[in-house]
């Protein structure tokens, strides 16, 4: 392991190139037009792809109507508008794209064209995992993997090449904020964190891999094999509790400060709490693990989609497995909540769906104003070891 200080992060020689995009068996994917994705995104935009958009028809429309449809104030990256209901302005009342309808998709934004995959760049070509805000991905039905793969690979072929070469350095990878490890250590790493992980306790299994590395970090030895005694394990999860409590308030996106810390306050002393944004009664926060075989087997999917789907990188290792720890309870906090305000004996697939989809689009893979809390959670978790 190294210092991020003292090295940068470097591409290593691997001999043979690898330009492939990267997709696994499990992560077959078909479109169901749920709308769900057509979401007001900030997305990447190439200058070809603005340009037919702001040549469609589509567009012409909503300009004449006095309305902008895309803004663009940062080059290579543009803004699609809501529609007034928070879906895209593009979206017909059929949930099919007008653009798509009128120039195609390989003239949308890369983006649209790829949900719900997102793509990662390594040494070794593009890897993809699936955004569980999605309810077919959520659904994990079999799907036709072969024509997944061949959409990706028109879509994302000319972005796929491997990282450039350098015989200097090794390609490093953030395992914590201050500590990097070398390409080939974390495949390696990949292996040991899908063996560890503990199917029936994925919350605690997020935790404590999260906070053997931390403890490995500590060693310099990549050992995974670190535990925690009852009493540590307990005080961990309370710690996790309060940072779950701020993620819940902070996704109401409250103007008031003082609001905020007042929902964060209730869910922390187990009092009864109202979202606004979803129009839902929130239960109890708790950090059980589910007892739903279907659930369970849901949730080691989702941590095998980002491990594989090498989703692990966006951040620091450390931080991303206390993200999943934490996106594991929002998960099971807000089905509950769906389960109670429909008045169902248990939770149900379309609970679990929209409960993922809250903690997708407002905690996780789309919400980079979240992205502070893992590395808050990690510097916390980090005195601990």
């Amino acid at each position: 392991m190294q210092r991020r200080e003292d090295s940068i992060l470097r591409p290593q020689n691997h001999g043979v190139l690898s330009y492939s995009v990267h997709l696994q068996d499990f992560q077959a994917f078909s479109c169901t037009s749920c709308g769900r994705c057509c979401r007001p995104w900030d997305v990447a935009l190439e200058g070809a792809q603005r340009r037919a958009i702001e040549a469609s028809q589509a567009y012409q429309v909503r300009v004449k109507a006095n309305y902008v449809p895309l803004k663009v104030e940062t080059p290579g990256v543009g803004e699609l508008q809501d529609r007034g209901d928070g879906h895209c302005t593009f979206l017909d009342i059929d949930n099919l794209c007008q653009l798509h309808a009128e120039i195609g998709g390989r003239s949308k934004p890369l983006g649209c064209q790829l949900f719900p995959y997102q793509s990662v760049q390594t040494p070794d070509g593009m890897y993809l995992y699936l955004s569980f805000g999605c309810p077919p991905v959520v659904e994990g039905l079999d799907r036709d993997l072969a024509s997944n793969q061949r959409e990706l690979d028109e879509a994302l072929g000319e972005y796929s090449a491997p990282l450039n070469n350098s015989v200097e350095e090794p390609y490093l990878v953030d395992l914590t904020d201050s500590t990097a490890i070398p390409w080939a250590a974390y495949q390696h790493l990949e292996s040991d964190l899908l063996a560890q992980f503990k199917p029936s306790r994925p919350i605690r299994s997020c935790l404590t891999l999260a906070m053997a590395l931390l403890s490995a970090e500590k060693s310099g030895s990549l050992n995974l094999s670190y535990t925690l005694t009852p009493e540590e394990l307990e005080f961990a999860l309370e710690i996790l509790k309060k940072f779950v409590g701020s993620m819940v308030s902070a996704v109401e996106d409250f103007n008031d400060d003082h609001q905020r810390t007042a929902m964060s306050t209730s869910i922390d002393r187990a009092e009864s709490s109202y979202s606004a944004r979803f129009e839902l009664a929130l239960p109890t926060l708790t950090l059980a693990e589910p007892t739903d075989e279907w659930i369970l087997k849901t949730y080691q999917r989702y941590f095998r989609n980002a491990v594989l789907g090498k989703s692990l990188l966006k951040s620091t290792i450390v931080a991303r497995l206390l993200t999943m720890a934490s996106g594991f309870v929002l998960t099971s906090f807000y089905a509950e909540a769906y389960r109670q305000s429909r008045q169902l004996a248990s939770i149900d697939l379309e609970c679990l769906t929209d409960a993922f989809a809250i903690t997708e689009f407002h905690h996780g893979a789309h919400s980079p104003a979240m992205a502070g809390y893992g590395i808050a959670m990690e510097e916390t978790f980090a005195r601990l070891v």
